[in-house]
């Protein structure tokens, strides 16, 4: 097999392109389920679903304003949410020292609704 010869100018464009595609996806991944300052999750599907040009667009800004993920100054990572009844999609962002294995969310099984058998004493009394 040849090796192909790649212009110097034209392998600087593709790295910048490549380079831009990363940014993007690790942008993207950064987007799912956002916490505030105050932890409260905001649901991007949700936007998504109303206004389905925001995400991309803000994005697409981004990155083109020199948006970078640098892993050194990384203080939270995603962490995926696994049980029934969850987004499939679903992430936790947690301290960069958790483990990486998904967080395994089942049901707490339905309590009883009484903990003690009722009994019924019937008494015959007439009344006034």
């Amino acid at each position: 097999m040849t090796e192909q010869f790649v212009h110097p100018l034209v392998a600087k464009q593709m790295a910048a392109v490549q380079d831009v595609e990363d940014a993007t996806f690790q942008l993207l991944e950064s987007f799912k389920y956002p916490v505030d300052a105050h932890g409260s999750v905001l649901d991007m599907n949700v936007i998504n679903a109303q206004h389905p040009d925001v995400l991309p667009a803000l994005i697409h800004h981004l990155v083109k304003c020199g948006w970078r993920r640098v892993e050194d100054k990384r203080l939270i990572k995603a962490r995926p949410v696994v049980g029934p009844g969850v987004y499939e999609d679903l992430i936790n962002w947690v301290p960069m020292s958790d483990p990486d294995d998904p967080i395994d969310v089942n049901p707490a099984p339905a309590p009883d609704l009484w903990s003690v058998t009722p009994t019924v004493t019937e008494i015959f009394e007439e009344r006034q």
